[in-house]
């Protein structure tokens, strides 16, 4: 059974749940958006321990949201990368925004 994706805000930043494939993106970067403008940090952390990346569509997602905090003036800091995502994130040359 594929996990259901959603996300779930928390007092660090948000977490992000399941198998995330191009069906999910739309709405979750709508949905990290939000998260991205309601918490009053300027350091967000993102957890992906509960994340299983379909395809690539998962590694745009993240860059979006990283480009969406950076210009609000926050920071995103990703946390329990999936080895998928970090391999592919290095294969594209940019696992230094991905990193810890």
């Amino acid at each position: 059974m594929i996990p259901r994706v959603m996300m779930r805000e928390d007092a660090l930043g948000f977490t992000l749940f399941g198998a995330v494939g191009f069906d999910h993106v739309v709405r979750l970067r709508r949905e990290g958006n939000s998260f991205i403008d309601r918490i009053n940090k300027k350091d967000i952390s993102v957890d992906l321990s509960s994340v299983l990346p379909r395809d690539v569509s998962t590694l745009s997602l993240l860059l979006r949201w990283i480009c969406y905090a950076s210009s609000a003036g926050k920071r995103l800091h990703f946390s329990s990368l999936p080895p998928t995502l970090l391999e592919m994130s290095k294969v594209c040359g940019i696992s230094d925004l991905l990193s810890e």
